[in-house]
């Protein structure tokens, strides 16, 4: 029994550490992200790295899942938060009064991420992998969403992976309504794509986020 809980609490301190390099990890995007704006804004790398950091995650999970004989695999929306959240701070951090926060209650809602600065609420991302069985319904979703906010709709971002299987809105598209990559981390041929370590071109892209990061920079700053 000893030798089984001592499994268990090394699996802990494995978690542990991962979670730590995780946070060591941010720290060194920040300060690559500062270090070289110019060059990450024109290459598209933040971008490049949120779409590659979740086809990388849908790719390990599916491979887990298998082993263990998982039919239906984990979500990745909330990877997918935390990966724009990581990206955003990187690239906005020195401003004066920034934070960014996840999942906070706002306006009877609970947005996926907001955007502050000195404590008052400057922006808000939803986040969405696709558009999923809802599609239809979504421009009205996010109508009601920025009536809700009571901000002005274009500090309103809804922020999609992949639209590979929707179209966007039928009318009205909203300027800072941003779809990333034209993949989806579900098909079979991306997963082939980085399970040989390819890599996304630009044009497999229908969207970036930095000219939306640049926006927030230049409006908040």
């Amino acid at each position: 029994m000893d030798d089984l809980l001592a499994i268990e609490q090394s699996i802990s301190m494995s978690m542990m550490e991962q979670y730590s390099h995780l946070l060591r990890t941010g720290e060194q995007i920040q300060a690559y992200i500062q270090a070289n704006k110019k060059f990450v804004l024109e290459e598209k790398l933040i971008s490049k790295a949120i779409v590659t950091r979740m086809f990388y995650a849908n790719r390990d999970s599916r491979e887990y899942s298998d082993k263990i004989k998982r039919i239906k695999k984990p979500p990745l929306g909330d990877f997918f938060t935390e990966s724009v959240a990581l990206y955003t701070l990187a690239y906005l951090k020195n401003i004066n009064g920034f934070d960014i926060v996840m999942e906070q209650q706002f306006m009877g809602k609970r947005p996926d991420i907001l955007i502050k600065k000195h404590g008052t609420v400057e922006y808000v991302f939803e986040m969405k992998i696709d558009m999923g069985y809802g599609r239809e319904k979504w421009q009205k979703v996010y109508n009601e969403k920025v009536v809700a906010y009571g901000l002005p709709p274009e500090r309103v971002c809804l922020i999609v992976l992949s639209s590979s299987n929707w179209s966007g809105f039928e009318k009205d598209k909203p300027d800072n309504w941003i779809s990333l990559s034209k993949r989806h981390p579900n098909d079979s041929n991306n997963f082939s794509l980085y399970k040989t370590g390819g890599e996304l071109a630009i044009a497999d892209f229908d969207d970036f986020i930095e000219p939306l990061l640049l926006s927030i920079e230049e409006t908040i700053r």
